[in-house]
């Protein structure tokens, strides 16, 4: 990767925040957000260009500042890098020793891993930062894991993710075919985006997953009025249903036992990236139909 890149999207992240006129009122999610976009925008214009990380966008920010040519916004961002990278890499290490513990949220025993991943890329601020999440992990000490999942029921039999008119939910699909297809589409996503890092998603990569199964499965030119395809195998799956689907299994997981293991907050991750998806998708369809809308026509006096 060239040595320009991360500097460029510090630039860009930069150059976002200050347009907005609300840069020292971002906090380090819109930091991670924005970055994820950058990198998104990059391989659109260039699909060979790397991802840039948070670890080599915090190496940029550093070398900036080492120069001495700083000012107070170029600070917030550097401290909203670090906050971000100590949260990235916290997640990291529930995740990693996860198989070992079942402890689903960071302790105690995660702190040599958190450690040895942050501290020497860190500054003053960054320590500080992270000598309070240790501290807070130490006072809290090791929490009892929860039950294995094995001696769990399913939680995919719950009542909530079976079709049933018993149980509605905004968004719900309306047919058991189509019900059954969001439920396996949620869980491709989420095995999907475990995979490649759930933790740095951002609703852009939710809409693109969803569109790219709707276009996939949609039938092809001439197939729309076959008798023999289901009527709503026409019809794409909604980030409302998605979101539906998602709360079921929220649900299902709070009547199973669940909610003590990491799943459950794998699954609350994934639902608070769904509503974040719903409001960008509402802004965008938004601003389209003002943009599609004729101007009203002037009144002459």
């Amino acid at each position: 990767m060239s040595t320009d890149l991360p500097l460029q999207i510090l630039d860009a992240i930069t150059a976002a925040f200050h347009d907005d006129g609300t840069l020292l009122e971002k906090n380090h999610d819109d930091l991670r957000y924005e970055l994820e976009f950058q990198n998104d925008s990059t391989f659109e214009d260039n699909p060979t260009a790397e991802e840039v990380t948070l670890l080599q966008l915090l190496h940029a920010s550093t070398a900036r500042i080492t120069t001495g040519s700083q000012d107070p916004a170029q600070t917030h961002i550097h401290e909203l890098i670090e906050h971000a990278f100590i949260e990235q890499e916290a997640h990291r290490a529930v995740h990693a020793l996860w198989p070992e513990t079942s402890v689903p949220t960071f302790a105690s025993i995660h702190i040599p891993l958190l450690e040895a991943a942050v501290r020497d890329h860190l500054s003053a601020y960054g320590l500080t930062v992270l000598d309070a999440v240790l501290e807070q992990a130490r006072e809290s000490g090791t929490p009892i894991p929860p039950p294995p999942p094995e001696r769990l029921p399913d939680y995919r039999d719950s009542p909530f993710l079976h079709f049933s008119h018993d149980i509605h939910l905004p968004g719900d699909p309306e047919t058991e075919p189509a019900f059954t297809r969001t439920r396996r589409l949620l869980e491709s996503i989420t095995a999907h985006f475990l995979e490649t890092g759930l933790w740095e998603k951002t609703p852009t990569d939710l809409l693109h997953a969803l569109e790219e199964h709707n276009t996939r499965h949609r039938p092809k030119t001439g197939q729309e009025h076959q008798t023999d395809i289901p009527e709503t195998a026409h019809q794409g799956i909604t980030l409302a249903n998605l979101q539906a689907l998602s709360k079921r299994r929220i649900l299902a997981m709070e009547d199973t036992g669940w909610h003590l293991t990491h799943l459950y907050r794998i699954a609350l991750t994934f639902d608070r990236l769904i509503e974040k998806a719903l409001t960008a998708d509402y802004s965008l369809n938004h601003l389209m139909q003002q943009t599609a809308e004729p101007p009203a026509p002037s009144r002459r006096s």
